[in-house]
């Protein structure tokens, strides 16, 4: 823990050890955070959030302020943020990330997502992103002529204009990086959802696109399971 880490949860929990934990730096994008885990003189566990980006930052503030309360105790609490060390400190909440969930994870974590996407009203604004993807499909075939099939390129021109029919015009608050890694999971099976730093407001589909490039690849049931009861009512 920095000096000033250290410092500025002195101010804040008054006596307190370091918990069992050990200090973790994850590196997302060239940026860094580090997570420590701290005891009060209660004997209650939080963690201190150190982020170096100011976007991930305010994103996560802002998360834990007005949308994660809709998700109770499935998530942690903010206790104290500060901009100058772009610090916070939050709550500890029971589970482990686990590589396999099963298909009640999935339900879980339908369930949680859908809490998340309606903790504030969805923000209508006109769709200007619909032709975006033709425009930028059109480029890079033009720019790799010959790489695909006549047949290829039909196909994937006649996805991009799929784009028309998608209610882009709808934005919801989203997590932004809805994966198991950030679901943790106790010894009664309870789903919890942590780490809020790539939250921000999207359409909901926003929330499923690292799961289909990901585990539902090879686990396709667990995707119809999540959006059922996620954002597919959006």
């Amino acid at each position: 823990m920095t000096r000033a880490l250290r410092q500025w949860v002195d101010q804040v929990l008054g006596d307190h050890s370091i918990g069992g934990l050990p200090p973790a730096t994850a590196r997302r994008e060239g940026t860094s955070q580090r997570v420590v885990e701290v005891v009060d003189s209660g004997g209650m566990r939080w963690f201190a959030k150190q982020v170096a980006d100011p976007r991930s930052w305010h994103a996560e503030v802002h998360a834990y302020r007005q949308w994660v309360p809709a998700l109770g105790s499935r998530a942690p609490t903010l206790r104290a943020a500060a901009p100058g060390p772009r610090t916070l400190l939050m709550s500890a909440v029971p589970g482990q990330a686990r590589l396999r969930t099963d298909a009640r994870a999935y339900r879980e974590a339908g369930v949680l997502l859908r809490r998340l996407h309606e903790s504030r009203p969805a923000r209508t604004q006109q769709p200007s992103d619909r032709g975006r993807t033709a425009v930028l499909l059109d480029g890079l075939l033009a720019r790799r002529p010959g790489l695909f099939t006549p047949v290829e390129v039909a196909f994937v021109g006649s996805q991009a204009n799929r784009i028309n029919d998608l209610p882009l015009d709808k934005k919801v608050p989203c997590h932004g990086d809805y994966k198991w890694h950030n679901w943790l999971v106790d010894s009664v099976n309870t789903l919890r959802v942590i780490d809020f730093g790539e939250s921000r407001w999207a359409i909901a589909a926003f929330d499923f696109s690292k799961l289909f490039v990901g585990v539902w690849w090879r686990r396709p049931d667990r995707g119809g399971v999540l959006r059922r009861l996620g954002a597919s009512a959006h």
